[in-house]
């Protein structure tokens, strides 16, 4: 007996305790010919380890069924995932997929009576199994699991009513477990909903309605007819418009009497905003060939997300290539803003670095607006409703600078804008801070699902089956007991089915 089981206990390989283990393959035709009703076919995508998923789930005429007979699925039945990023989930199969097929990517693991299905699959999602699956051995670097290496899993083997105490035990807590995961789960999806109220509210006033109640400021519109006195006429690019009549979206927008509703074309031509340009076109962008490991970081829209410009995974351009480059520098303190592929994210930018085609810096003159506040503006419902507007007469998610120059912003006074950004940002990091709480919540709960498997296949979360019968005062048959008995009937009907040779006859 191992002594590092529990009493009563034993070790058996999975070959010696299931009576069928098997993956299906591609149906004829493939994905091509899956239909919307028919016989299912499940896949890894439905295999997970708190559960089977009917999403994706695809079906088969009765042809293609057929000729996967061979991988019919029984309620009950043990799905492991052996191929792909997914390998190694787990879980059983409803009693509502009975008959259905699984395809190549998904083994079928059919126990024999010596172990509860449920047993089998929530140890085959226990840490040890687990930890096996993602060694190199069984195949983390080729990405698939054999039917071998299966068949040669170990498997601590619990007396049969203990079996069924620890699946018990294991779902009751398991099911609280889940429970909370899907709370937190919803909390990212309500933390975005409260960041986009806050960005509407204070791109329409609302937020800062009590400070304009005790702070008396010049309207914005004075700022920026001062600002505009003072430039005289403004040299802009031949593309900017002289001109520009809001849409009536945003004409009806309301805001306080302070604010001042003007497009970036008027505010270039003012001088209200330095410059507006996006990355180059053309021949002078350069090649991936081009691209070296130090350098001025090359910026996309990738790199622009939750208000940061990550730096660190942009190409860099340096040299000639970097030479041929006539636009798009961006100078710490501008706004970025990304205009084609992912639409509307903003950053301040922080580098020196240079912007493609798919970015568009602003330059500010912060006498009459600071960038902070045309970052947080640049993601409010009210400014993306113009770029959707943009896009919804192209083909493909893009807003040229030609466009944006057509575009309007929404501008507080500058005292509250800044007061705008204080509290935007006071809010956002109240937000993040809860970000994290849940972040680590969650990590804390699926270590904890992890702990409930280990502690019941060490026989730590229920009693054994051999203290329950020496407290009781009765007999127990030891798991050995029934793999040995199990063992024995299996090789009797082995040679009761082997065919008998006959004797010789003697000449």
């Amino acid at each position: 007996m191992n002594d590092d089981l529990p009493e009563g206990w034993a070790t058996a390989k999975i070959a010696d305790c299931t009576i069928r283990v098997g993956s299906g393959a591609t149906p004829r035709g493939g994905s091509e010919s899956y239909k919307e009703l028919g016989i299912p076919l499940i896949r890894s995508q439905n295999v997970h380890l708190d559960g089977f998923r009917d999403e994706g789930l695809v079906y088969l005429d009765d042809a293609q069924a057929d000729a996967l007979k061979e991988v019919t699925v029984k309620a009950g039945d043990v799905l492991l995932n052996i191929t792909g990023a997914s390998i190694g989930r787990v879980t059983q199969a409803p009693e509502r997929m009975q008959g259905a097929r699984v395809n190549q990517h998904v083994c079928i693991i059919r126990p024999a009576i010596v172990v509860d299905s449920g047993y089998l699959a929530r140890y085959l999602g226990s840490p040890v199994v687990q930890k096996i699956v993602m060694t190199e051995e069984y195949g983390v670097t080729r990405q698939a699991l054999t039917k071998g290496q299966i068949l040669d899993f170990d498997i601590p083997i619990a007396p049969a009513a203990e079996q069924t105490r620890i699946v018990a035990k294991v779902e009751t807590l398991l099911a609280h477990v889940n429970a909370v995961l899907q709370r937190l789960a919803k909390v990212p999806a309500i933390l975005k909903r409260f960041r986009q109220s806050v960005l509407a509210a204070a791109c329409s006033g609302r937020l800062t309605t009590d400070w304009r109640e005790l702070n008396a400021v010049d309207s914005a519109g004075v700022a920026l007819a001062r600002i505009k006195q003072a430039s005289g006429i403004v040299k802009t690019r031949r593309d900017v418009p002289e001109g520009v009549e809001p849409p009536e979206a945003v004409a009806t927008l309301e805001m306080p009497s302070t604010w001042a509703l003007v497009s970036v074309a008027e505010m270039l031509r003012s001088r209200t905003l330095i410059d507006v340009k996006d990355g180059n076109h053309g021949a002078n962008h350069p090649k991936v060939t081009d691209f070296t490991s130090e350098g001025l970081p090359f910026i996309t829209a990738a790199q622009v997300n939750h208000f940061r410009v990550d730096y660190a995974t942009a190409y860099k351009v340096s040299g000639a290539p970097l030479q041929k480059l006539r636009v798009g520098f961006a100078k710490p303190g501008d706004a970025i803003l990304t205009h084609k592929g992912s639409v509307g994210r903003s950053a301040l930018n922080s580098l020196p670095c240079v912007l493609t085609p798919q970015t568009t810096y602003y330059r500010c003159n912060e006498q009459v607006v600071i960038s902070q506040y045309l970052v947080y503006y640049f993601a409010s419902v009210q400014f993306f409703g113009q770029l959707a507007s943009v896009m919804s007469q192209t083909t493909r998610d893009f807003v040229p600078i030609s466009e944006q120059y057509r575009l309007f912003l929404v501008l507080p006074p500058l005292a509250e804008q800044h007061e705008i950004v204080r509290r935007v940002e006071a809010l956002f990091r109240l937000a993040d801070a809860i970000d994290k709480r849940v972040a680590a919540a969650t990590a804390r709960a699926e270590k904890l699902t992890q702990a409930i498997l280990a502690k019941a296949f060490r026989g730590e979360l229920v009693p054994t089956e051999a203290e329950l019968a020496r407290r009781e005062g009765r007999e127990y048959e030891p798991a050995s007991v029934l793999l040995e008995r199990i063992r024995v009937k299996a090789t009797t009907s082995a040679e009761e089915r082997a065919p008998r040779r006959r004797a010789k006859k003697i000449r």
